[in-house]
């Protein structure tokens, strides 16, 4: 690749709002070459036929026209993937290196003040490398020591020493879990009142972590002990004593065996000593939707991430009336979350509108997502009501749509619901049936969302008059049950019959088939709802409720509706009566 391609790569990047281009495509910095040619072709043939559309012109004349140079980069993504961190680092250099040299004139640099610069790197985009980089050389042109050259692991430390109790992790221990406690012991040691305890517990630390930061050194520390065992006063028990034949043992099994001559004495492992990255918000949902209005409310999952390591807290807001933000704030501790939102027909104004929702972190950054909402000509999503006759009806409305709709329509079928269903990243629709358009036939990905089930994602052929059927898959079971110490909430019963019309086809499904006999089978449906309206548990009792296939089919049923968040309680209850005439 030249230079010219990379140039072309980061202002499209820069187009789209995206880092880089694998984060456009979807894909995760391991995926072949081959992947990304083939994800990035297809996505090139989907914006093909989009480029009447205002909201994706620019995207789509910029990717046709420059796709041989795009294409391109990601036949080669590694060189690529580190030109686009530069470029992105190269932004905050300056400032980088104005704050260290603060810091350096003062002619010394502690564990807290290395922190800080750490930090301050990390928030700013700066990679742990980069940053180790620059300061390593400021610090050297300013004649400045930093705190962690003067550590040095003797050998009678690497004997007497349990670096592994120092930092609370088992011996077998990932370097990640390694590290989250080192970064904890660390905090700990900074809260200390006592200044002469406060820096022989960072000094302990820091020791604990250049020894097991360092796989190399971790493997001679993990030896020298097979052979000699834990100090006294760390044994738990007696070790068996090793033959002077048998291989030592290992304790990670991972760890390849060193000869027995390797040296233990001086340890001074290459490396630095990472801190936790700042947080920063990063949107994985498609900045801009476009969602088909129907009768009932639809939810819409917004999916975010959080690219950094500590947490990310934040709020949700929304800017117009119509749309309803369901979850307020950020979960801090989740690394990747779904941020909800209700978009509330009855409340749009006219055939179309335009609203915003905005993230805002406290330090991990800023997005937003632009939401635009349409009424259809003709709708063939009416809400089903109780009964088989209204039900048989929704059918030969549905019918009717696909015929004046033409060859050119593509129907999504889903069981037993979608929030949402996307194709190539581009909300199409929500509910039980989802119609779309067929401009330029070819291969796209079509991913179904709903919080109570497992992702559905498969790559499919888009043809006209094509039927595409999806059964979703629960996420977990619906387990809850009541107890006398939670507290029951109320929902509007106009809004619980509301959202539950469109599901009572499928739960009658679920009881027909266990019904036997001539009689006629009643009985009751109970699905538990929690705070944030999703449903979370569920009963039945009556006929034809005893066989475990029907429990298993309600079970996916009553999974589906979603209810808007409880304004107060734990958890509320809908009750569905039911009716199966004997057959």
């Amino acid at each position: 690749m030249d230079s010219r391609q990379l140039d072309l790569a980061a202002e499209f990047c820069e187009l789209v709002g995206k880092p880089n281009l694998l984060e456009y495509l979807g894909l995760p910095e391991s995926a072949s070459p081959e992947a990304l040619q083939k994800k990035l072709k297809a996505r090139r043939k989907y914006m093909q036929g989009m480029q009447s559309n205002p909201k994706y012109r620019a995207e789509a004349m910029f990717l046709i026209k420059n796709f041989a140079a795009l294409s391109g980069v990601l036949a080669n993504p590694i060189p690529y993937l580190e030109d686009a961190r530069r470029r992105a680092e190269s932004q905050h250099l300056p400032v980088l290196e104005m704050t260290i040299k603060g810091v350096l004139a003062g002619g010394s640099l502690n564990y807290d003040q290395e922190d800080y610069l750490r930090r301050n790197a990390l928030e700013l985009g700066v990679s742990e490398a980069t940053f180790e980089s620059v300061l390593e050389r400021l610090a050297t042109s300013a004649g400045v020591q930093r705190a962690t050259e003067s550590l040095t692991v003797t050998a009678e430390e690497l004997k007497t020493v349990d670096f592994y109790r120092t930092l609370g992790v088992p011996r077998h221990a990932s370097r990640d879990e390694i590290y989250q406690k080192y970064r904890a012991r660390t905090e700990e040691a900074k809260s200390m009142a006592d200044p002469v305890q406060r820096d022989a517990t960072r000094t302990r630390v820091e020791k604990a972590w250049k020894v097991l930061s360092d796989e190399k050194t971790r493997q001679q520390y993990d030896l020298s002990w097979t052979r000699t065992g834990p100090p006294a006063r760390n044994r738990d028990a007696p070790r068996p004593v090793q033959s002077s034949t048998a291989p030592p043992v290992q304790p990670r099994s991972s760890i390849p065996k060193l000869p027995p001559s390797a040296p233990f004495a001086n340890v001074a492992p290459t490396g630095s000593h990472p801190a936790l990255a700042p947080p920063r918000l990063e949107l994985l949902s498609q900045a801009r939707q476009r969602i088909q209005l129907t009768g009932t409310p639809v939810t819409v999952s917004i999916e975010v991430r959080n690219a950094g390591e500590l947490p990310l807290r934040g709020t949700v807001r929304a800017d117009a009336p119509w749309l309803k933000v369901l979850t307020e704030s950020l979960a801090p501790e989740k690394k990747q979350q779904a941020v909800r939102v209700q978009i509330d027909p009855t409340a749009v104004a006219g055939k179309a509108a335009t609203g915003v929702v905005h993230l805002e972190s406290e330090k991990g950054g800023n997005a937003q997502v632009e939401f635009e909402v349409v009424r259809p000509s003709l709708n063939p999503m009416i809400p089903a009501a109780i009964g088989g006759g209204l039900a048989l009806l929704l059918l030969l409305v549905l019918a009717g749509w696909m015929l004046l709709s033409g060859p050119s329509v593509y129907t999504i079928q889903i069981d037993p619901w979608a929030q949402a269903v996307l194709i190539e990243n581009d909300v199409a629709g929500s509910g039980t049936v989802v119609t779309v358009e067929v401009p330029n036939p070819g291969e796209s990905t079509i991913t179904v969302r709903h919080p109570n089930f497992k992702p559905w994602v498969k790559d499919v052929t888009l043809e006209p008059g094509g039927v595409l059927p999806v059964e979703l898959v629960l996420d977990s079971p619906m387990s809850f049950r009541p107890s006398p110490d939670l507290k029951l909430a109320q929902l509007d019963p106009e809004v619980a019959v509301k959202v539950m019309a469109p599901f009572q086809p499928g739960l009658d499904r679920c009881l027909r088939s266990g019904v036997t006999g001539d009689a006629g089978a009643r009985g009751v449906v109970r699905i538990h709802v929690g705070p944030e309206g999703r449903p979370i548990g569920f009963d039945a009792e009556g006929s034809g409720t005893s066989s475990p296939t029907v429990r298993k089919c309600l079970e996916r049923q009553a999974a589906g509706p979603l209810f808007p968040p409880l304004a107060d309680g734990d958890y509320a209850t809908v009750r569905y009566d039911y009716v199966i005439p004997a057959r």
